[in-house]
C-alpha cells in the first residue's frame, strides 16, 4: 500500500473530508469550576440511564484538567447518594496516586458525607483486610478507594472486595488512563483487564458503572483490543480552548516552538538535542527567574535504562562549556549564538553573555532528577516536586502518564520509534500540553522531523474524533468511532493508530 505524507493526505481528502482538518466542534468557554460542573452533569446524565451495568469512555485532552473533573464528579455522586462505593484506579506509582488523594482531600475538606477515603496499597495494607471488609459492608457508609494500577495491588484488592457484603450497593469504578494496562495483553500488568471485567460482572453490586478515562482512547474504541470493556457510551469533556494549549494550538505555533534536532533513535549520543534543550532552559531561566521557576524534561520514550547515560551526557556538555569559558570563550560564544538562532531567538550578544554566566554556576542553579528508571543510583532517591525548583527531569515510559510539570519551558524528545509513532504514546509524551499561554515565548520542544510530522498527522485524526460529536457531548454508538478510525489507519506516513 502506498503511504502518503500529511500534506498529500490533506490534498486527497480536501474536498470530501475538509471538516476533519480543523477543529469544528463548538467548545464552551467556561471557567474551571463551571467546566467541571458542566462535564459532571453530562456524565451523570449518561450513567443514570440504566439500572444495571454501564461502560463509558471519558475523553479529555492531555493535561487539560481530567483529574479536576473526576474529583468534582466523585463529590457529586456521593453527596447525592447516587453511588455507595467509588473505586479509583489512579496512577502506577505512589506519587501519582498520592497526589490524587491529596488533591481530593484538599478540594473536598468541607464534605460532610459519612464515609472513608482509603488509599489502598497492598504492600502496606496486609493487616487491614478486616477494616476494609467492614467499611465496604456497612450500609450507611460511603467509601472511596484509591488503588495503584498494578496487577499485584488490583489482585489483592479484588480478593478482599469479594469477601465484602455488597448487595444493594452501587459502584462507580474509575479507570484512570484506561488505555494503559487495562487494554494491553502483553505486559506484566495485563491481568488488570480481567480483574476489571470480574469487578463489573461477578461482584454482587446492584449496579456498576465502569468509567474509563483517557486522552488517547484509540485502543478502547477497537473492540478487538478492548473486548468486554468496549464502551456503551463515549463522553467528550468540554475544554476551554481560549486558555488550553493542546495539539491544535502548538501545531499552529510550531514554526516558533518546535525545534528540529539531528538526533534520532539509534544516535550514538544526543549532544545536539541536549545542547539545544539546555540553552533554552537557561534562556527561559534568565527571562523569568524573578517570576517563576523553569523546568526541562528529557523524555526518553519507551526505554527505562538510559537515564544515567543522559544525566552523564548533560554533565559532560556543561563541563565542556565551562572549560571553554576558561580556555576558549570566543568558541563558546559562537556555539551558544548558533544554538540561540536554531532555537529561533534573535542574535543578541548580551543574552549570550548572560547564558555563559549561568553556565558557570549551572549545577548550583539547576537540580537533575531521574524518574521512572529501572537503574539503581542515588539520583533516583531525590524526590521531585513539580514547580518548586529550577531543574532538569529525565524520565521514560510512565513519565508520560499523569505527571504535570508546572513550569515546563523545554522538552527534549530524546528518541522515537524507527518506524511509526503510536498515536497514544506520541500524545502522552507531549507534557508541554496544558495551560501554557503565559510561557509561549520561552517554550521550545526539541524533536526529530519524523516526530513533528507525526504530530501533524495526530492533529488530523484527533480533530476527526472530536468533530464526530457534532453539537452533542455523548456518542451512543461507539462502534462508529472505530469505523471512522479504520478508514485512516493505513494512510499515515509517520503515525500508527492501533
Amino acid at each position: 500500500m502506498i503511504k502518503m505524507s500529511y500534506n498529500e493526505l490533506l490534498k486527497k481528502y480536501s474536498n470530501t473530508h475538509s471538516q476533519t482538518v480543523n477543529l469544528t466542534k463548538k467548545m464552551l468557554n467556561l471557567n474551571e469550576i463551571e467546566n467541571a460542573e458542566f462535564n459532571t452533569k453530562n456524565i451523570i446524565d449518561v450513567i443514570s440511564k440504566k439500572e444495571k451495568n454501564i461502560k463509558v469512555t471519558l475523553i479529555g485532552e492531555v493535561q487539560s484538567g481530567k483529574t479536576r473533573n473526576l474529583i468534582t464528579l466523585v463529590k457529586k455522586v456521593l453527596d447525592d447518594n447516587l453511588f455507595d462505593h467509588v473505586i479509583w484506579l489512579s496512577g502506577t506509582n505512589k506519587n501519582l496516586a498520592g497526589q490524587t488523594l491529596e488533591r481530593y482531600a484538599r478540594e473536598n475538606s468541607g464534605t460532610l458525607y459519612n464515609g472513608e477515603i482509603i488509599f489502598y496499597d497492598s504492600s502496606e495494607n496486609k493487616g487491614e483486610e478486616d477494616f476494609l471488609i467492614n467499611n465496604w459492608s456497612k450500609n450507611d457508609k460511603k467509601v472511596i478507594s484509591l488503588v495503584l494500577k498494578h496487577s499485584s495491588h488490583v489482585s489483592k484488592f479484588f480478593t478482599t472486595l469479594r469477601k465484602s457484603l455488597l448487595s444493594g450497593k452501587k459502584l462507580l469504578l474509575i479507570d484512570d488512563e484506561c488505555d494503559y494496562y487495562s487494554i494491553s495483553t502483553k505486559t506484566k500488568n495485563s491481568s488488570i483487564k480481567s480483574y476489571l471485567e470480574n469487578i463489573i460482572s461477578s461482584l454482587n453490586y446492584n449496579k456498576t458503572v465502569y468509567l474509563g478515562v483517557t486522552a488517547t482512547p484509540y485502543s478502547n474504541f477497537n473492540p478487538k483490543k478492548s473486548g468486554n470493556l468496549f464502551p456503551d457510551y463515549a463522553i467528550l469533556l468540554n475544554i476551554n480552548h481560549d486558555s488550553y494549549t493542546g495539539i491544535n494550538w502548538f501545531n499552529k505555533h510550531k514554526n516558533s516552538i518546535y525545534v528540529i534536532t539531528k538526533n534520532n533513535k539509534g544516535s550514538e549520543n544526543y549532544d545536539d538535542s541536549l545542547s539545544k534543550g539546555l540553552v533554552n532552559l537557561i534562556f527561559s531561566y534568565i527571562a523569568r527567574k524573578d517570576k517563576m521557576k523553569s523546568e526541562m524534561l528529557v523524555n526518553i520514550d519507551l526505554e527505562n535504562n538510559k537515564h544515567e547515560e543522559i544525566r552523564r551526557n548533560i554533565l559532560i556538555i556543561i563541563d565542556g562549556w565551562q572549560q571553554d569559558i576558561i580556555f576558549n570563550k570566543n568558541k563558546l560564544k559562537k556555539r551558544i549564538s548558533e544554538i540561540c538562532i536554531s532555537l529561533k531567538y534573535s542574535r543578541n550578544e548580551e543574552i549570550v553573555e548572560s547564558i555563559i554566566e549561568v553556565i558557570k554556576n549551572f549545577c548550583d542553579i539547576f537540580k537533575i532528577y531521574i524518574l521512572n528508571s529501572e537503574e539503581q543510583n542515588d539520583y533516583i532517591k531525590n524526590t521531585y516536586e513539580s514547580g518548586v525548583e529550577n531543574c532538569v527531569v529525565i524520565g521514560g515510559v510512565m513519565i508520560s502518564r499523569g505527571f504535570t510539570f508546572e513550569n515546563l519551558t523545554t522538552e527534549v524528545m530524546i528518541n522515537g520509534p524507527k518506524t511509526k509513532n503510536k498515536i497514544d504514546v506520541l500524545l502522552q509524551r507531549a507534557r508541554w500540553f496544558g495551560y501554557r499561554r503565559s510561557s509561549k515565548h520561552y517554550i521550545r520542544i526539541i524533536m526529530s522531523e519524523e516526530i513533528q510530522e507525526a504530530f501533524d498527522e495526530a492533529e488530523f485524526i484527533q480533530n476527526k474524533i472530536v468533530n464526530l460529536f457534532g453539537e452533542k457531548w455523548v456518542i451512543e454508538n461507539v462502534l462508529t468511532i472505530y469505523q471512522v478510525l479504520q478508514r485512516y489507519e493505513d494512510n499515515f506516513k509517520s503515525l500508527e493508530i492501533w
